[in-house]
């Protein structure tokens, strides 16, 4: 897992946790929980904190039954980040967000 999340493979990982805070002067952090594979031949997944900071946009729809029914098997069909956007396409739904900061933490 690279922490510029330029080369992180999505496919069939798990959306565990999302978090929005904002504090009282407005800057806006959104974290997430995810359990990605390395690449296609991983045996596991391994669980990572991404975390989006100094958030200007951020848009989700999600079906939780979808998310909930496809977990075991992986909830994220596909990810990428583009031009300051994290876009995740989910099983039950999408995840977007524009922030000025992204790295990956190691759970």
């Amino acid at each position: 897992m690279t922490p510029d999340l330029s080369s992180t493979f999505w496919h069939d990982g798990q959306l565990q946790r999302l978090a929005f805070e904002m504090d009282t002067e407005g800057n806006a952090l959104v974290k997430l929980s995810l359990a990605l594979y390395e690449n296609e031949q991983s045996p596991r997944r391994r669980l990572v904190a991404v975390v989006c900071a100094r958030v200007f946009r951020f848009e989700t729809t999600l079906d939780v039954a979808e998310l909930k029914d496809n977990a075991r098997a992986g909830n994220i069909a596909d990810g990428r980040v583009e031009n300051g956007a994290l876009s995740l396409d989910l099983t039950g739904g999408r995840v977007e967000i524009e922030a000025k900061e992204f790295r990956v933490d190691a759970v």
